[in-house]
């Protein structure tokens, strides 16, 4: 049985219980007043978890970072002759005691200390390739994390949206409900201003990607029958977290540290027939990009 919302007659707003493979079948049972006590069945023996966290982001990290060398491997000819070239200007320059124009011979040295920075920041790998293993890395402590969590939880990692590129990086499914989470690893301090984030005082447009995620997460759930909704999280690593204030526009903030008591706080109200329910329609609408 899982939780259903009646949507006309005298109970319509109403919440009961209603058979999962409605309409082949149409029993009911009343919802308690009281909160509910989740006990996990047999099925539930142990947490579930499936896919790969970070799978996808550290597949990108890699490929970007063979393409990376390749380039070296195809320029480091051309690289080091370039800043050998200025390095031997620059000194000679220098020695020569020699102005170019009204430029004095001091700049020699600057000029060959800046050839050597040169050539050695062509060999370091570039931001856009170290973002997909930062990224990758976040993930994998989210992950890490939510292993505490006990029987009766279901985590999918790296979900792929149909029709796009982008994926999810966590689905957890347990007794308070359906938790997507968007992991996130940066240093320096976050901020909420009005409706908005920022690290360092640099907007970030995370909140944005979580609503377009719950909405389809959301549209997914209807679908299969399940009026629950889906709740957004942000899981922060490494950044410093406001001390009071921790949601925006419905969203969570969490450090990685007090996840999963944040988790374990929320009030129950799935049974184990709904957990494992709703888990398998997610799993259907969005397959892992990696793992099983």
């Amino acid at each position: 049985m899982v939780v259903r919302t009646a949507r006309r007659g005298a109970n319509a707003g109403g919440q009961f219980y209603g058979c999962q493979n409605y309409p082949d079948c149409h029993g009911t049972l009343p919802l308690p007043a009281s909160p509910l006590r989740f006990t996990p069945d047999v099925a539930f023996e142990h947490s579930l978890e499936t896919g790969v966290a970070g799978g996808s982001a550290r597949a990108t990290y890699e490929r970007r970072l063979e393409l990376h060398r390749g380039r070296l491997r195809d320029r480091r000819p051309e690289i080091l002759a370039s800043g050998a070239v200025i390095l031997v200007f620059g000194v000679i320059w220098a020695m020569s005691g020699q102005s170019l124009g009204p430029i004095p011979p001091v700049f020699g040295v600057y000029t060959a200390l800046l050839a050597i920075l040169w050539t050695i920041a062509q060999f370091v790998r570039p931001q856009h390739v170290r973002a997909w293993e930062t990224g990758a890395v976040g993930e994998e402590r989210t992950a890490e994390a939510l292993r505490a969590l006990p029987a009766g939880w279901i985590v999918l990692h790296d979900r792929r949206i149909p029709r796009s590129r982008a994926n999810i990086d966590h689905v957890v499914i347990g007794p308070p409900g359906v938790f997507l989470i968007d992991s996130k690893s940066y240093a320096g301090q976050l901020t909420i201003d009005g409706g908005e984030l920022r690290v360092n005082g640099r907007r970030v447009k995370w909140i944005d990607g979580l609503s377009w995620q719950r909405a389809i997460v959301d549209g997914l759930l209807a679908d299969a029958g399940f009026s629950s909704r889906t709740v957004p999280v942000l899981c922060v690593h490494r950044a410093d977290l406001p001390w009071l204030r921790r949601d925006v526009q419905g969203v969570a903030i969490r450090s990685g540290k007090d996840l999963v008591p944040w988790l374990l706080k929320q009030p129950v109200t799935f049974e184990a027939a709904a957990v494992a329910g709703v888990s398998r329609a997610i799993k259907q609408g969005l397959p892992p990009v990696s793992g099983r």
